[in-house]
């Protein structure tokens, strides 16, 4: 019976290791969210939009875990979204990952994602990964 018990005292503290900061920063997100740099990993080279692109791209992400993909003022993609919390390979801590699958279930990304006042990084989990700023 000890044994039991912590072993359920053990699996209760896991299952609420850092659990309260994921709705916290599930609920932050929430809104429209404007591309205004893409950063290549590969060459360090940033492109700036809508300035050197023409291109206008937002993500707006809803209440109901869905996340849609617009390009000037067009949807271009949309699907359902879950924040979960992992080890990232390049810091080599847990990080906030988003989660994002296509609504027909074709595409699947995982990036991490950081709120910083009204900025959105999103970046590949890679040494050369892409990186992307958005603001609301």
């Amino acid at each position: 019976m000890k044994y039991l018990s912590l072993f359920l005292i053990t699996i209760m503290l896991y299952a609420c290791n850092k659990d309260e900061d994921i709705p916290q920063l599930h609920s932050e997100i929430y809104g429209t969210w404007h591309l205004k740099t893409s950063m290549n990993g590969i060459d360090g080279s940033t492109t700036y939009y809508p300035e050197d692109t023409g291109e206008h791209i937002a993500l707006v992400i809803k209440t109901n875990d869905s996340l849609h993909v617009i390009l000037n003022d067009k949807i271009e993609n949309s699907g359902t979204y879950e924040i979960i919390q992992k080890e990232s390979l390049i810091y080599r801590k847990e990080k906030d990952f988003i989660y994002y699958k296509n609504a027909d279930n074709t595409d699947t990304f995982e990036f991490i994602i950081k709120l910083e006042s009204d900025n959105l990084i999103i970046e590949q989990d890679a040494y050369d990964g892409q990186g992307w700023l958005f603001q609301r």
